[in-house]
């Protein structure tokens, strides 16, 4: 009965790796049903028919829609590659306006370049919102709401080795396991934080599929 919240260090030892399993467990599987959820916001509404551009979106994000740019450009002659696998101007500026975006930094940059000056660029902004608005695109909204919850499951759990370690310290108990998976807590949390911040190329709804 002297054993700290009446539970010996190594039966917690063993629950603690147990929730630590439970909560990657429940992360995926609410992550799965957010993304269900996700693609299925929007389903079913009617949509106009999507342009190239739209189409290079949805199947590869921002870059793909920049790569299909150029290639276009490059067929038309409006762009030139040279030995070097540099892109230059070479013809008449377009009219469309991704199309604008990419031939007006198109200065001797490679694709590389290209597509990191035009993939937060305001064209691109507005062609996702173009795809958001017909409900070709996944809601970020849901699947933001599934990583916040996962990292509140991280960090619940963290709390609660942090806890018995400190208990444990204070009693002159053994703990070296316990700060092993306490550290282990620690870098899960700081996974499913950075996880939660990052904002990647929004994924197709079912619609957009």
């Amino acid at each position: 009965m002297d054993d700290p919240w009446g539970i010996s260090g190594p039966d917690f030892v063993v629950l603690y790796i147990a929730l630590l399993g439970a909560v990657l467990l429940i992360r995926r599987v609410v992550s799965g049903v957010a993304s269900r959820r996700a693609q299925r916001v929007d389903d079913g509404r009617p949509v106009a028919p999507p342009t190239v551009y739209q189409l290079a979106f949805l199947a590869g994000g921002p870059d793909r829609a920049v790569d299909a740019a150029i290639a276009a450009l490059v067929d038309r002659g409006q762009l030139r590659v040279n030995s070097y696998k540099q892109v230059s101007q070479a013809g008449a500026r377009p009219s469309e306006p991704l199309e604008q975006a990419v031939y007006d930094v198109a200065q001797l940059k490679t694709t590389a370049a290209i597509r990191a000056r035009v993939r937060g660029s305001a064209v691109m902004r507005a062609l996702e919102t173009g795809l958001d608005q017909q409900g070709l695109l996944a809601s970020a909204a849901a699947e933001r709401q599934a990583r916040t919850f996962g990292l509140f499951l991280q960090l619940a759990v963290l709390a609660l080795g942090l806890v018995r370690l400190v208990n444990g310290l204070s009693l002159g108990r053994p703990v070296g396991v316990l700060v092993f998976l306490v550290l282990l807590a620690a870098v899960l949390a700081i996974v499913a934080a950075v996880r939660r911040s990052k904002t990647g190329a929004r994924r197709p709804s079912a619609a957009g599929h």
